[in-house]
């Protein structure tokens, strides 16, 4: 059943599908990175949006996924090539 009040945000949808799909970046049975830029964006220019996603781990109880944001921003200002170096938060 589809919900009569939902919203669309045809600007945001269609700057949505304008991105490529991510890069990711599975650094561990843990831990992924996912990057999103324009397309032409090199790994060191400064427009990445970056996500570390965590899964259980020794801290984190199974079931449990946290995506944390580089910066604990959802700009474009980070570089994918220091993804690992990078602070994250919600």
């Amino acid at each position: 059943m589809e919900n009569p009040k939902r919203i669309e945000y045809p600007i945001f949808k269609e700057y949505l599908n304008s991105m490529p799909p991510p890069i990711e970046d599975e650094v561990s049975a843990t831990v992924t990175y996912k990057g999103y830029a324009p397309l032409g964006t090199r790994i060191t220019d400064a427009k990445w949006h970056i996500q570390r996603i965590t899964k259980a781990n020794a801290v984190i109880p199974q079931g449990v996924i946290i995506t944390e944001f580089a910066g604990g921003s959802d700009k474009f200002e980070f570089v994918w090539a220091n993804r690992t170096a990078l602070s994250y938060s919600r």
